[in-house]
């Protein structure tokens, strides 16, 4: 998971995740953004380090990347043809 930026009602902060905490910094002020940028990215190396591996991977997961109009062709492309391949080799063998 990224670090990324974003705004509530108190302002704008940086976070990692999507339930970490937010470092919240002073609109218009660069050190104060880099120092928020830098404790959510402290954060995320913490995290990482105390054993997190990311989200376990799944057959539906690739698909929810694809979130375009072309939608369909990447369900296509990441889960069909890998199935058509082992079901062909299945048969083969």
């Amino acid at each position: 998971m990224p670090v990324h930026r974003g705004s509530d009602s108190s302002g704008p902060y940086y976070q990692w995740g999507k339930t970490g905490k937010k470092y919240h910094y002073k609109a218009g002020d660069a050190k104060s953004r880099q120092r928020a940028r830098s404790q959510a990215e402290r954060q995320a190396r913490a995290i990482r380090a105390s054993g997190y591996k990311g989200l376990a991977p799944t057959v539906a997961s690739p698909t929810k990347r694809c979130q375009h109009w072309r939608n369909a062709i990447c369900t296509i492309r990441v889960v069909l043809i890998p199935y058509l391949i082992v079901s062909y080799l299945t048969i083969s063998v």
